[in-house]
């Protein structure tokens, strides 16, 4: 039997626990026989869940939320994804992405 792929967003689902109780058991038994890719997403979820429950994320300065929320502005006006910025891309004159 080959390998079945479970999606990142129901493993995810699974790990939350926000998936419906009839399922849960299908799905458990359907990764322990996943592929490699449904193995790596499981790993790399509980890692990250992990860590994010460790790491206490800040309200950034006034200032810095002004230019941030700016420059995702223009991006989105524009149509673009960040990633699509070049890398040269500056927040100010002088502040380098």
């Amino acid at each position: 039997m080959e390998p079945k792929r479970t999606d990142f967003s129901t493993i995810l689902d699974l790990i939350e626990g926000s998936l419906p109780e009839e399922e849960v058991q299908a799905i458990i038994m359907q990764m322990e026989t996943g592929d490699e890719e449904t193995r790596a997403n499981l790993i790399w979820l509980r890692n990250f869940l992990q860590i994010s429950r460790k790491v206490q994320l800040v309200t950034p300065p006034p200032e810095i939320r002004e230019i941030l929320t700016k420059y995702f502005t223009e991006h989105h006006k524009k149509g673009q994804l960040l990633n699509d910025a070049p890398p040269t891309a500056t927040l100010q004159s002088d502040t380098p992405v």
